[in-house]
């Protein structure tokens, strides 16, 4: 058997691209509830052999309380692509966009909140 040369993607990661939060309505305007997953990622200091992987994503909505910079966001994979069971709810925390058009208007989003980033 062929040794793994540590570059494939793990099947439980979520792909890089848009996402809705549970919490989004349909009626709601088309970025709320809206991120962008740039990536999963590791703290690289930490002692621990295993240690716990972390989703990268941003916000495509402005926030309540804004954070100066806006930065990255992270948030525990398993907890990412966990399922939620709330009153009125039963499935997963963040389900991703593929409709094209809906894509194409988040782009628009990102590019103005922020226009300082290269495209993803």
């Amino acid at each position: 058997m062929p040794k793994k040369s540590g570059s494939e993607r793990p099947a439980d990661w979520p792909k890089n691209g848009f996402y809705y939060h549970f919490k989004h309505t349909r009626d709601g305007p088309i970025n709320e509830g809206a991120y962008e997953v740039v990536g999963v990622g590791r703290m690289t200091e930490s002692k621990d052999e295993n240690p716990e992987l972390m989703v990268i994503y941003r916000q495509l909505y402005e926030h309540p309380t804004p954070i100066p910079g806006r930065p990255f966001e992270l948030r525990p994979l398993k907890m990412f692509t966990g399922t939620i069971r709330r009153a009125g709810y039963s499935g997963p925390r963040f389900v991703r966009i593929t409709n094209q058009n809906v894509i194409d208007r988040l782009i628009w989003v990102r590019k103005q909140m922020y226009p300082e980033a290269a495209p993803l």
